[in-house]
């Protein structure tokens, strides 16, 4: 064989190796870039789905404002405790609470012990007065909601027995706590808390007997007054001590107001609740 002949050979089968191997790689690399393809279509579908899901994503000052928005909605959401506490420094914060929220509420302060449990040491108060139960609502839900921690222990409510009134005596009693390494006074907020108003006094029954006011003693008692005049808009009645009075419709009477005017019938229809149950009563014009 000539060398030829024999180098051709080699030159030929060095070919088809380099071939096969090329195949080979090209065949592997195909299969890594699909991977690798279908890898990065997984990953663009999922940022389209935070997007989507996220409108305010691609703004910078958005995501700052959102992130702050829940830093404040966690905030309020849990209690901070004060790396220290005092008589002083607490009658100030329970003023402050008044100021904002009921301003009417007047109490007596006292301090009852002291104390620490495993992490946290505490001060126990008192405080005690008289005042509208709705204000000492708003009080009490101050404390509760407001990031300062203070656990109530104790609360002590009594209305009076004789009078329907919305003033109660109250006995409040808390602990406020604190720690080593707590939060900086000067750094636990002062929120101005949304809530839910007192719907009805609990002391007062929803019937009871009449008991008049003095609003309602300076008022008109249709029991005690005969209608002289009528017309479209106003009643013209007297009262026992020959007073004229004009009352239009939705004008206050005693215990309740007037309803409407019928002037076919020549009455006048007032909507009254004595006792905790509304009643209709009929006042008619006679004429001689």
């Amino acid at each position: 064989m000539s060398h030829t002949l024999r180098n051709t050979i080699v030159l030929a089968i060095l070919a088809i190796i380099v071939i096969i191997v090329g195949l080979i790689i090209n065949g592997s690399v195909g299969k890594e870039l699909s991977k690798i393809q279908l890898i990065n279509k997984e990953k663009v579908d999922q940022l389209e789905k935070i997007k989507n899901s996220n409108p305010n994503l691609g703004s910078q000052d958005d995501l700052i404002k959102e992130l702050k928005s829940m830093k404040e909605r966690v905030l309020n959401n849990n209690k901070l405790i004060p790396d220290k506490n005092n008589p002083i420094g607490t009658y100030k914060y329970l003023l402050k609470i008044c100021d904002y929220y009921c301003p009417d509420l007047m109490f007596d302060f006292d301090i009852i012990n002291s104390g620490s449990n495993d992490t946290t040491s505490y001060n126990t108060y008192e405080i005690s007065g008289d005042a509208k139960v709705q204000s000492v609502y708003k009080f009490i839900n101050q404390i509760e909601t407001q990031p300062l921690l203070m656990t109530i222990e104790s609360v002590n409510l009594t209305a009076p027995s004789k009078t329907y009134s919305d003033t109660i005596d109250y006995q409040i009693i808390f602990k406020a706590h604190y720690m080593a390494g707590g939060t900086k006074l000067t750094e636990i907020p002062f929120y101005s808390n949304n809530f839910a108003s007192l719907g009805k006094n609990p002391f007062l029954p929803q019937i009871h007997p009449p008991s008049k006011t003095e609003l309602e003693k300076q008022m008109v008692d249709i029991e005690n007054v005969s209608m002289i005049g009528i017309a479209e808009d106003k009643i013209f009645v007297e009262t026992s001590n020959g007073l004229i009075v004009t009352l239009s419709p939705g004008d206050g009477v005693a215990f309740g107001y007037l309803e409407k005017i019928d002037v076919v019938n020549n009455q006048a229809i007032f909507n009254i609740n004595k006792i905790g149950i509304n009643k209709t009563k009929i006042l008619k014009l006679y004429k001689e």
